[in-house]
């Protein structure tokens, strides 16, 4: 796989919003998906005839690769490690680029960095700035230069436009030198932003724990702060409610809670208030249908019980 630091240029987003952030190991197939791809995209500009290692890998492969050319012809450096450094010449950081070299498009050769991605990607360079910034000002003190280009090519499709970043030295060192400085120092608090989902440390982080313990005390027997009659009396704090509700799924989820369970209940094991269920496969919902037969049942609003709708779904279905 591709050599980063533990808390590489990949991070860094997420990092500005919270220094606390931590990556959590990745084994997904999205993520496997993207490793295979790098390798092949990194074997084609090798000219090495490694093997494919998954259906289709070499046709996202070569639209990486063919878009490549068309940016930049002069490569000089595939899957090349490279160091942040700081005045005291310590390693604050490294990471893997995918490629780089110089776009002669324009009068003067400019400095470019070309980093693949597939999969979804968030909307506009914006999302990565700090991430391709460190990739920047890593190339820049490497090859001595003081402007950077930074180009995201997306290789699932080719239909999707090329994301560009540009950076002067100063720009990319004034965006990721202060991550570095704040992390140093560690003096803030935890942060909730959108980055918590991917973070290592949620189920510890108190951002999301002390919500979560308060909907723990939400029992009829035992009203603490957090009681029925005071989620009824307003929907904000209904909606407060939630939001703390939603904190202790995420966490049951890190946990893998449902996981367990089920391991235990397939090996035999009881678990009070739990027990194996045979599941169905899932059926289309034809929604026209519904509101055809709804119409057809009653002349109220959709809005009524729901044992109506029930009844109309059961009748068309065939059900008793």
């Amino acid at each position: 796989g591709k050599a980063h630091h533990h808390q590489g240029p990949s991070t860094l987003p997420k990092l500005a919003k919270c220094i606390h952030f931590v990556g959590k190991d990745s084994g997904s197939e999205a993520a496997t998906r993207g490793t295979i791809l790098h390798e092949q995209i990194a074997n084609r500009l090798n000219f090495s005839g490694s093997p494919s290692k998954a259906p289709h890998a070499e046709v996202e492969a070569l639209r990486g690769v063919e878009r490549l050319h068309k940016l930049m012809d002069d490569i000089c450096g595939v899957e090349q490690t490279f160091s942040l450094i700081d005045e005291n010449l310590n390693e604050l950081n490294f990471g893997t680029v995918d490629a780089w070299g110089y776009d002669n498009e324009g009068e003067e050769p400019v400095l470019t960095i070309v980093d693949f991605k597939s999969g979804r990607m968030a909307s506009g360079a914006g999302a990565y700035t700090e991430q391709l910034a460190c990739y920047a000002l890593m190339l820049m003190d490497a090859e001595g230069e003081q402007a950077c280009k930074v180009v995201i090519i997306p290789i699932d499709d080719e239909e999707t436009e090329y994301h560009v970043a540009n950076f002067t030295y100063e720009e990319a060192a004034n965006i990721v030198l202060p991550i570095f400085q704040r992390l140093k120092e560690g003096t803030e608090e935890p942060q909730e932003n959108d980055g918590c989902k991917w973070c290592a440390k949620r189920e510890v982080c108190p951002v999301w724990v002390t919500p979560a313990e308060a909907t723990l005390t939400l029992v009829e027997a035992m009203p603490a702060t957090l009681t029925r009659e005071w989620i009824e009396a307003s929907p904000q704090n209904a909606g407060i409610a939630l939001t703390a509700f939603k904190k202790l799924e995420a966490i049951f989820e890190d946990l893998s809670v449902k996981d367990r369970i089920k391991a235990a209940l397939e090996s035999g094991e009881k678990v009070d208030g739990w027990k194996l269920q045979a599941k169905k496969g899932a059926e289309r919902l034809d929604t026209k249908a519904v509101k055809a037969r709804w119409m057809e049942l009653t002349d109220e609003p959709m809005g009524v019980p729901l044992l109506i709708l029930l009844s109309a779904l059961r009748s068309t279905n065939g059900h008793n």
